[in-house]
């Protein structure tokens, strides 16, 4: 589990097709990853366990369906395709860290995918869950020593967001819209 308090931008396009059913699609910067706490190292023929956490930042594009109450209350799901763009890897080994990060890495799949559901509530809360069908590492990255690091470890992040004013329009800031929506 990852307690990641991060800012995770991202904009979005609402298609309502009636006042209960909806369409949307956006762009998202997204702060992903996760903790594994008893990750093998190697050294000198000893096996050693480290603590690793794992993370990128991914531009996404999301693409899903609004069902409810479009200006209350109402649940949603969808489809996201995520490209990352930075990765991050930081292992802990006796109260010392190291870390590196790295531009477009092969250290983990090139394109991501997942399911996402959630309910949007009243005054713009929004409780998210996602799961990646993707792999997070690229189990078939080797290092300049040879070595696949990566090599069985298999990790489909799911994660719970908690957003703010997902899918409120932007007219609702104007003078007197937000009555409509709240």
């Amino acid at each position: 589990m990852r307690w990641s308090p991060v800012f995770n931008g991202q904009v979005m396009y609402n298609m309502d097709l009636s006042e209960s059913f909806g369409l949307y699609t956006g762009f998202a910067i997204r702060n992903v990853g996760f903790i594994y706490n008893n990750y093998k190292v190697y050294e000198d023929g000893n096996e050693i366990n480290v603590k690793k956490k794992f993370r990128t930042y991914n531009a996404a594009i999301p693409i899903g369906f609004k069902l409810g109450n479009l200006k209350k209350t109402f649940l949603y799901a969808g489809y996201d395709f995520e490209l990352p763009f930075n990765y991050k890897e930081k292992t802990f080994r006796d109260e010392k860290k190291d870390k590196f990060s790295v531009w477009f890495s092969d250290r983990v799949v090139q394109f991501q995918h997942g399911f996402m559901v959630g309910i949007q509530f009243p005054y713009g809360a929004n409780l998210k869950f996602k799961y990646y069908l993707t792999n997070f590492l690229n189990m078939d990255y080797t290092d300049s020593s040879g070595n696949k690091p990566y090599e069985g470890l298999e990790a489909n992040v799911f994660y719970v967001s908690l957003n703010f004013n997902l899918f409120t329009p932007f007219g609702v800031y104007k003078k007197g819209g937000a009555s409509e929506y709240y």
